[in-house]
């Protein structure tokens, strides 16, 4: 979305340079992410499949755990690789009320599960996670209880019609302040879709919990056992609920409307109507003053237009019986630029607990004011764009903590009246706070090397070191990237459309190689060819012909040219051949080409998935991938109610969907595919939920199961291999980077702990069945056929072959024909 307007060392002017080109498009990033996983059929996301697939996963994981079913491949297990040092988008924020200092902090990312800081104000504390594995890690609001502060109650899912939001699952509920949690069951989606999106939750002193939903406000009397809607307001959506020192209850919804009850033990018929007269809008925000209570209650009040930015600004002094006009706060100079077109999606009022005259207001960008509303200043105080949360600390409303798509922002005195807004520090609290949302990655071809390039939603395209700290290689939503395989010192990085960069080995922007925001698509596909260096990207089709982009020489001369061939196609994948001047393309309407002499005079166009040789879905072509040659292929498409992955060892001559309805895979889109390069018998996906594999992808029932050991419940979106030590890369949208290493050839792994009786026997010496298994494999007698990690000792057995022997408790692998 919005690019990063903060300065990172030399990196600022660079970004500055980008900037021109770096501006918010949200409506578009949603719309990219619509096409791809949108119903075949419906034409709409079939929220109900997916809440149906959440729980299907989590049984199916439970039962891995629990040993009553096997992981599709042994041995996977993720280990988590940052970013550190920069968020993602959060909503949620809450000051710990059983923290007498309050220094610790909860938060939650849209889509990274909740976290807590146990120290906010020191910029090295460590975010903790709570449970990647919760059944939806989409946070979007949290609550305690002012009765009892060990209740604290977490609301989940984006309800505010941003068409990528992460469904919700209800809300969670701790009783022992945020020691263990439990899922309320009245509010689980599959029985109560009512909970799919929850804006916000409060709770008042007598324990009544309000939740705002998109179908209305929900007033439960009993800790979330039950729950009433509040009736006088209706199934309107719920933008905002505020609850008054005094214990007046104010709501907000969309269409515009402002409603406040004082009768805690209503049923919900008893709202009052007091939105400002004369007044149309959508979405709406309200703040009250905790200090100025009853009948000299201060309240400000916002809503949005039909071009998403602000309809009217007000401010009531009585409790809603009259308002007045406010100044609207601008940036550079432009009252549109505080929401930038995207109110519907950035908004929030803040009033100090102790000062009813000094208000924050967040949008895309974020102003100040110290007299009510009538003037605002706009500083630009380091803080990442789209403000989505603010809070003042309870014992000292000079520090605010505010959440936006950057993270989480601590400023010792933004709350200060007497400190100028532009001399306001602040500054990012996201130490291990990883919730980026990521979209690609590439990793140097380098053996044990952790450099990490990545595109993320709203924080540029990251590179993320040895010790997982993340800074900013170019700016605006990062999309593709690319490391040569062959030269680590040639970096390609990407911003939407045809937006493409080369950077150094270490990340640092050196040019732009194409600068074109007029063609290709928002998150525009693209592949590079390391043996060759040149760069693939889609540029645009009409009725009877398709353009291309293609550099070559990159790292070099940087040569641009465009291709265009005969054949009308909406590319969504790019795949280079692995024979010179070819390339295959996946459409969003599921075709695949093959081109070859694809920069020559003659090009070929070849559709190889012809539903006549049995391809027959439907839908966007998300990934391609080779298998022991360019004849056999693994595709992926992304949509909803497809047959998402298909097979072919005879280039489309025949196709085998490896998707039906008892192969284990749920209704879910698949992001990614790739072949296990060691093993082409074992596939991995990037799904919606977590990557999921097979071990005999070439039997007739692959028998997918989620692999996500240490990794999340959480949107996938690629899956990279890295040939130098056998690891697998995945993108997560929510939960940042992470690594797996491979040991290829399972079916040949031999991991032997001794003793154990059916491993070896007491003499620490293996059984005869092993012995004769391992003889007939491990060749030559060589040391080098062991990775020794205690002692192993080999010795010829009577025909000649290698056996060996380990002490007890060693650990070792056997190099079996070729594969450890």
């Amino acid at each position: 979305m919005k690019n990063l307007r903060f300065s990172i060392g030399l990196l600022f002017g660079i970004l500055l340079t980008i900037k021109s080109i770096a501006q918010d498009h949200p409506s578009e990033r949603v719309r990219a992410d619509f096409e791809k996983i949108k119903s075949t059929i419906s034409g709409i996301i079939p929220f109900p499949e997916l809440e149906k697939a959440r729980n299907y996963t989590i049984q199916r994981i439970n039962q891995i755990k629990n040993a009553s079913a096997n992981a599709a491949i042994p041995f996977i297990n993720w280990s988590e690789k940052g970013p550190r040092g920069i968020g993602g988008r959060t909503r949620a924020l809450m000051f710990d009320p059983n923290d007498v200092q309050y220094k610790k902090v909860w938060a939650g990312g849209a889509a990274g599960g909740l976290w807590y800081n146990n120290d906010i104000t020191d910029a090295n504390a460590v975010w903790n996670k709570v449970d990647d594995f919760w059944d939806n890690i989409a946070i979007s609001c949290i609550a305690a209880s002012p009765q009892n502060s060990q209740v604290f109650y977490v609301g989940t899912g984006e309800g505010w019609n941003n068409l990528d939001a992460v469904r919700g699952g209800g809300i969670w509920k701790t009783t022992n302040g945020g020691v263990t949690w439990s899922r309320l069951a009245s509010t689980i989606p599959s029985t109560n879709t009512t909970f799919s999106y929850i804006q916000k939750i409060q709770v008042n002193t007598q324990g009544q919990v309000f939740a705002g939903t998109k179908q209305g406000l929900m007033i439960s009397n009993d800790g979330g056992l039950t729950w009433s809607l509040a009736t006088t307001i209706g199934s309107q959506t719920i933008t905002d609920i505020e609850i008054a020192a005094d214990g007046v209850i104010y709501a907000a919804t969309n269409p515009s409307k402002i409603y406040k009850t004082n009768n805690v033990s209503n049923d919900g018929t008893s709202w009052t109507n007091i939105t400002p007269p004369a007044t149309t809008g959508n979405r709406t925000e309200i703040a009250l003053s905790n200090n100025l209570v009853g009948s000299n209650q201060v309240i400000y009040a916002t809503s949005i237009n039909n071009t998403n930015n602000f309809a009217w600004f007000k401010k009531s002094t009585n409790a809603g019986i009259t308002w007045t006009d406010l100044t609207i706060p601008t940036w550079n100079g432009s009252t549109n630029e505080i929401t930038s077109n995207q109110g519907w999606y950035d908004l929030i009022i803040k009033i100090s607990p102790i000062n009813a005259n000094l208000v924050i207001i967040g949008g895309a960008e974020h102003s100040r004011s110290t007299d009510g509303g009538q003037t605002w200043v706009s500083g630009n105080i380091g803080i990442h764009t789209d403000h989505h949360a603010v809070e003042f600390k309870p014992n000292n409303s000079n520090e605010v903590i505010m959440g936006n798509d950057g993270g989480i922002y601590y400023s010792p005195n933004y709350g200060d009246p007497n400190i100028h807004a532009h001399s306001v520090t602040a500054s990012a609290r996201n130490n291990g706070y990883s919730v980026t949302q990521f979209y690609t990655v590439a990793i140097k071809n380098i053996a044990n090397d952790n450099y990490i390039l990545g595109g993320t939603q709203d924080n540029g395209t990251l590179k993320v070191d040895i010790s997982q700290q993340a800074s900013v290689a170019t700016g605006g939503d990062g999309v593709q990237c690319f490391i040569d395989k062959d030269d680590a010192n040639v970096q390609i990085s990407s911003y939407i459309y045809n937006n493409y960069y080369l950077l150094n080995r270490n990340g640092v922007y050196q040019k732009a190689i194409i600068g074109d925001s007029n063609s290709g698509v928002f998150l525009n596909p693209a592949d590079y060819d390391s043996q060759n260096n040149i760069l693939y990207t889609y540029k645009n089709y009409g009725s009877n012909s398709t353009s291309f982009y293609v550099v070559t020489e990159v790292g070099s001369n940087n040569v641009v040219q465009t291709v265009t061939i005969a054949q009308a196609m909406s590319v969504s994948f790019i795949k280079v051949g692995l024979l010179p001047n070819t390339i295959f393309v996946g459409t969003s309407s599921g075709g695949i080409y093959k081109i070859t002499d694809f920069r020559g005079s003659s090009p070929t166009i070849t559709r190889i998935n012809l539903p006549a040789n049995g391809f027959t879905s439907s839908g966007e072509v998300s990934s391609i991938d080779f298998g022991s040659s360019d004849n056999e292929l693994l595709v992926t498409l992304s949509n909803y109610d497809t047959k998402s992955v298909w097979y072919t060892s005879t280039q489309g001559a025949y196709w085998i969907s490896k998707d039906e309805n008892s192969y284990g895979l749920p209704n879910i889109p698949v992001r990614y595919g790739i072949f296990n390069p060691l093993d082409k018998n074992q596939v991995f996906l990037a799904t919606e939920l977590g990557v999921w594999t097979s071990n005999d992808f070439n039997a007739i029932n692959p028998n997918w199961t989620p692999t996500n050991a240490n990794l999340a419940n959480v949107r996938c979106d690629m899956l990279i291999y890295r040939e130098a030590d056998k690891k697998i890369v995945v993108a997560t949208h929510g939960r940042g980077i992470f690594t797996t290493n491979l040991l290829p050839c399972q079916n040949g792994y031999l991991s032997l702990v001794s003793p154990t009786n059916d491993v070896l026997n007491g003499q620490d010496v293996l059984t005869t069945a092993t012995e004769v298994n391992a003889k007939n494999k491990i060749a030559n007698g060589g040391t080098n056929m062991l990775r020794v990690r205690d002692k192993i000792t080999l010795s010829p057995n009577a025909d000649g072959s290698t056996g060996f022997k380990a002490a007890n408790g060693s650990t070792f692998i056997a190099n079996v024909n070729g594969c450890y």
